[in-house]
């Protein structure tokens, strides 16, 4: 989340200076209206850049994949430089499990009017690049150093 959050923000200007993930209670949905049983992981995230880039950088962080809400901000200027603490909540599906390809229908692969929908508001966002290859960097390599742990 907090790459993603850095490359919607650096596109504009911005850099991050801090930022906290907190776990929290991820039991906050409200299963009467959520049609999947997704977990909301709330992000605190503090940026500085133009104060004129502002409003953009905000829409494209509540128009990016994976989908990010902004809860909450607080801004303070100084000249053309602003600071702004935000609460992000990102989403994700913890215990999602594909559908087995060889017993779909094509009753399955017709999307509703709902779903339609949602594809639609959807083709207008950025991808980031944020899928679940990539969260440990896919050009990295462990690389073993030796080192003893101390602790152990």
């Amino acid at each position: 989340m907090i790459k993603v959050i850095s490359k919607v923000v650096a596109g504009f200007g911005y850099s991050v200076g801090d930022y906290s993930v907190s776990l929290g209670d991820l039991k906050e949905v409200d299963q009467t209206v959520a049609k999947f049983d997704y977990q909301k992981v709330p992000v605190g995230v503090v940026v500085s850049g133009p104060r004129d880039k502002f409003l953009p950088m905000v829409a494209e962080i509540e128009n990016s994949l994976p989908i990010l809400s902004i809860d909450d901000f607080k801004m303070n200027n100084s000249g053309e430089v602003s600071t702004i603490k935000m609460s992000i909540s990102a989403y994700y599906l913890p215990n999602w499990n594909q559908a087995k390809l060889e017993s779909l229908s094509i009753a399955d692969l017709t999307p509703s009017k709902e779903e339609s929908d949602v594809l639609t508001t959807i083709s207008e966002y950025k991808y980031y690049g944020a899928s679940e290859a990539q969260l440990g960097g896919t050009d990295s390599k462990f690389n073993d150093f030796g080192r003893i742990d101390p602790f152990y």
